[in-house]
Order: structure tokens, then sequence, then C-alpha cells
């Protein structure tokens, strides 16, 4: 009887010293600002949060907070002022939760208004833009778009015959003079516009300089 008694004892001791051994082990030391402790080391915090630092044998994540919405941090923030706006960028959203978000194609935000998904809106991906992700792009020169929301650069429109956008974004080309036209769609400039008439009609291109010509009897000239 002793004997198990003192089996039971030396058992009993061994469980309390894996115990501690274990508690020790698992236990997270001190940390720093700007550091957190995930388990049982100090490692950087994580982007898109701040931490202040905790002591030895504190909770995991002790002292580790998001950012507020529409803000983010990058790695290793030691305080709120570390999360802003500018971190959060253009096109993406920030939900107070530790993540960042892209925008869907047709819809944008500024930087730091973008707190969940229903602060990217179409109106804000402008006429004369498209967007993908993140990114807002515009038009080229030669290309127009009227409506907002466009996802991609198909939906600029290149300037149809007789008009012509000097200017990338454009919402809208610009006509040529009135008896003037272009040879192609997508003209860029004015230098463009020319007078149509065909080398066959008696007095047409007289004292015009020829542009181009699209068959060997049509041409488009200047006055």
């Amino acid at each position: 009887m002793i004997i198990i008694i003192i089996h039971l004892r030396l058992m009993l001791i061994v469980l309390i010293l894996l115990t501690y051994f274990n508690l020790a082990q698992s236990a997270c030391p001190a940390c720093n600002a700007g550091k957190s402790c995930s388990s049982t080391s100090c490692t950087n915090c994580a982007v898109g949060y701040y931490c202040t630092g905790s002591t030895a044998s504190a909770a995991a994540n002790t002292g580790k907070t998001a950012c507020p919405a529409g803000t983010w941090s990058i790695s290793a923030a030691t305080s709120s002022a570390d999360c802003t706006a500018a971190n959060c960028k253009d096109g993406y959203y920030c939900n107070g939760a530790g993540t960042r978000t892209a925008c869907v194609a047709g819809k944008w935000v500024v930087a730091g208004l973008g707190t969940s998904e229903t602060s990217c809106t179409a109106a804000n991906c402008l006429a004369g833009y498209y967007c993908i992700g993140s990114g807002i792009y515009p038009c080229y020169a030669g290309t127009y778009s009227s409506i907002t929301g466009a996802t991609g650069s198909n939906q600029c429109i290149a300037c149809p015959l007789g008009k012509y956008a000097t200017t990338e974004a454009s919402t809208s080309c610009t006509s040529c003079p009135t008896g003037y036209t272009t040879l192609y769609t997508g003209s860029t400039s004015a230098d463009q516009c020319g007078y149509l008439c065909t080398t066959s009609t008696s007095g047409c291109c007289s004292n015009r300089v020829l542009i181009a010509t699209t068959v060997t009897s049509i041409g488009i000239f200047k006055k």
C-alpha cells in the first residue's frame, strides 16, 4: 500500500512538472511596441493592425488592435497614428477588421473613404474612365465614354467619322467643321479633319491640299 502511495505521489509530481514545463514553453514573452505574441514569440505587427506591446505571459495578441475603418497600416505599426487613409489607398476599402479589399471592376473609391464594399460605387468610376480592380484608367485620345462604371477599355468608343477627341478621358467627341470629315474613326486632332470630295467633280478639289485618299477617286482635302 505504501509503495502504491509513493508511486502515485511520484506520478503527481511528474505531472505537475510537465504541466509547468508546457506552460513555460507556451507562455508569451514581453513584446515591444510594433510586435505581438502569436503563441511563444514576438513577431512584427501584421499589416492592418497596430501593436502597443505586451508584458510577459500575457495572452496571445494582447495589445494588437485593428486599424479603424477607412485606414490601414504597414507592418510593425506601433500606434493608431500609423493607421492612415493613404495606406488604405485609392480603389480599396478597409473594413476596420484587419482586411483591405480592392473594389470590383466598374467601381472605385478615393483612399480613406472606403469602409465597406458599398463604399465602392459606379458613380466614382467617372465617365471618360474605366475601372479594373483598384485602378482607374482614362480612355485614350481618339476615344470617349459617356457612362460611369465602365469595366474595361472596350467600353471606350472610338470617335466616329467626322469627329475627334484630343485628350484622354474624353466624355464626347468634337465635330469637324461643317462640310469636313475624317478619313478614319478614332481621330485625335482637328488637323485630321478635311474636305471630302471626288477628284472627278469639276472644281471640287481645286486649290485644296490632299491629305489622304480612300480609293482612287475619293480623297480628303484641306483648304
